[in-house]
């Protein structure tokens, strides 16, 4: 069975859910995964097409840091 893109989005969300429950963070902020989104699509010259995948690697960095910072 292929996974369609929107399920694998939001298997990757319950994971990264389930990391902040089990390590006790809690989530960076919309206003911060947006900001850090925005300098990634900036870096890539605004080009169209990689939104989402700005998004999840902003998600996923504010994650990492606050997680290395407990």
């Amino acid at each position: 069975m292929e996974t369609s893109p929107k399920n694998a989005t939001r298997r990757k969300t319950v994971d990264l859910q389930t990391v902040q429950k089990t390590n006790g963070s809690t989530p960076p902020s919309y206003e911060d995964i947006a900001r850090e989104a925005y300098l990634r699509a900036e870096k890539r010259g605004f080009m169209p097409g990689g939104e989402m995948q700005d998004w999840l690697e902003a998600e996923r960095a504010l994650s990492q840091q606050q997680a290395t910072r407990q």
